[in-house]
């Protein structure tokens, strides 16, 4: 220690170079503490309009009808979703879907083509399964087969499409539908009786 301090006292760059790295290391300790003010200070900030749009929020008196109206839309939205139980009925499902489709689109010799079906990610009540309809449309047969898919959103999505141009032109059209889940039926013996003490 002794010898660190003479060496201290007596070399005048070893105290230049200990000063110039004291400076730089305060520098670069006031430059963190700024940084860490100012993170705090937009958490602050941030808090406070969220807080302040919370407090509006809340005063408003609409939000029983505004929920009233979505669960309406939500409702009226999933009259449309058929619902099945197995697998294989979404299969059947989706063909005769795409039969009726053919049939009122006037698509001669349809093929149609369904993959199995999948569960619906981050919705596991749902499937899912993709098919794919082929055939030749009827002269001028184009705009009423795509509005009969249009017709047939958002439970039915086009995922891709070819149309030929002209007359007998063929159609190819890949889709993918969308089901409910049911569940299967209570047996009569565990549904309780109406009327009945509880």
């Amino acid at each position: 220690m002794e010898k660190l301090l003479a060496d201290w006292r007596s070399n005048l760059r070893l105290r230049i170079g200990g000063m110039v790295a004291l400076v730089i290391l305060l520098v670069n300790l006031l430059a963190a503490m700024e940084k860490a003010k100012e993170t705090r200070i937009q958490a602050y900030e941030r808090d406070a309009r969220l807080a302040a749009s919370m407090q509006a929020m809340s005063r408003e008196q609409a939000w029983p009808a505004r929920a009233d109206e979505a669960q309406l839309q939500l409702e009226q939205l999933q009259v449309g979703l058929s619902e099945v139980e197995r697998v294989g009925q979404v299969k059947a499902e989706m063909q005769v879907r795409l039969a009726r489709l053919a049939q009122e689109a006037g698509i001669a010799t349809p093929s149609i083509k369904v993959e199995d079906a999948l569960e619906v990610p981050d919705h596991p009540n749902s499937w899912q399964v993709v098919a794919r309809l082929e055939g030749t449309l009827p002269p001028y047969g184009h705009g009423p087969f795509v509005r009969a898919l249009a017709e047939e959103l958002p439970w039915l999505q086009v995922e891709r499409m070819e149309l030929d141009a002209g007359n007998a032109a063929r159609a190819s059209v890949v889709v993918r539908g969308y089901y409910l889940k049911s569940l299967p039926a209570e047996p009569a013996a565990d549904r309780p009786v109406r009327g009945s003490a509880q």
